[in-house]
């Protein structure tokens, strides 16, 4: 996303989707995050970075003679990458040691090294066939995958965001374009909070539109975010208009190609003082982390045309660690939500 969810580094300036399965209270937990410790980890989408998948043809005197390139996989860097190859039969087994066990001229490993070019696996060269492999179970053969890219980050100094309900939906055209209208009510008093250029989340919708729309930025060039259910999927908010403290209306440019928006026009409600009534037509969270402390290393983080799914598993994410800043007490299983007590007799 080049211009909404790419982490400003010159600013400090952090956006974060928060999960839409944050309740209030947890939102209003968030605040506790100040002058915690951080990471910031570049994770690949599996849409974009997949490991390669490599097989291996052994010949009858045990040699390796070929590698089939099953998956060229993506996300690789530089231009190549070691190829491993497992041990021929009998070396190493029941021990630590990789060579165990191995016989000059009866079991040698094999060695390869793949060509990569633009993030793919496309051609290898076998620098050692080896020697006693087996024909009919050829060895396994492992291209490393690119390791994530993280930083740490010591402390936030303000969060906001919050959860609310979609109340109403529409589809229209403008100026050429497509946009969807979101009526929503949020769970805090704070619904301006919200502003023109951020990125939200949008889920649990169910207006069918094929499968799924694309958001956009300025033009259909600009991808935001591929969704592949109803409308769920992440959008950059074009315009916002207060209805009153806890409600409001924006609107979201998508694909221009996309068939089924015009004449969406859906309805419903919630009051927090009649939930029983609501009438949900999805969910709307967002979030952002602001005026952080970086490191001397600052990374990146660029999340343009990426595709949604029920958890955001496909992005990147920002894991608090320690419960206090840089120093002080790590949190329990290793995150900054639950203090751990010591000291205790």
């Amino acid at each position: 996303m080049k211009k909404i969810l790419k982490k400003k580094v010159d600013n400090l300036d952090f956006y974060k989707i928060f999960k839409p399965e944050l309740t209030p209270k947890k939102n209003d937990g968030i605040r506790c995050l100040w002058g915690s410790l951080f990471y910031a980890k570049t994770t690949m989408s599996p849409a974009i970075s997949t490991p390669a998948a490599i097989s291996a043809t052994v010949s009858a005197a045990g040699t390796i003679t070929s590698l089939n390139i099953d998956n060229p996989g993506s996300g690789y860097v530089g231009s190549t990458a070691n190829i491993s190859i497992s041990a021929p039969i009998g070396v190493g087994i029941g021990t630590t040691e990789k060579t165990k066990y191995a016989v000059v001229g009866v079991s040698t490993f094999a060695e390869a090294t793949a060509t990569i070019t633009d993030g793919k696996v496309t051609d290898y060269d076998i620098t050692n066939i080896g020697l006693g492999y087996s024909e009919i179970n050829p060895p396994q053969c492992i291209v490393r995958h690119p390791q994530y890219e993280t930083e740490k980050i010591t402390s936030f100094e303000n969060v906001e965001g919050y959860t609310g309900i979609i109340t109403g939906i529409t589809g229209e055209s403008s100026g050429g374009g497509l946009q969807l209208r979101f009526f929503f009510t949020s769970f805090k008093s704070n619904a301006n909070k919200l502003s023109v250029g951020y990125p939200i989340l949008i889920k649990d919708t169910s207006i069918s539109v094929g499968s799924g729309v694309t958001s956009i930025d300025n033009n259909d060039d600009e991808i935001v975010s591929i969704g592949s259910t109803f409308l769920d999927n992440i959008y950059k908010v074009e315009s916002f208009s207060q209805l009153n403290d806890n409600q409001a209306e924006i609107t979201c440019n998508v694909l221009s190609t996309t068939n089924g928006i015009v004449g969406i026009a859906s309805t419903g409600f919630y009051d927090q003082t009649n939930i029983g009534a609501t009438i949900s037509l999805g969910k709307i969270t967002w979030g952002r982390l602001y005026n952080g402390t970086r490191s001397t290393s600052p990374i990146s983080i660029g999340v343009t045309g990426l595709t949604v799914d029920s958890g955001l598993s496909t992005f990147p994410t920002i894991q608090r660690r320690n419960y206090g800043g840089e120093g002080a007490e790590p949190g329990l299983r290793n995150t900054g939500s639950i203090r751990v007590v010591t000291g205790l007799g």
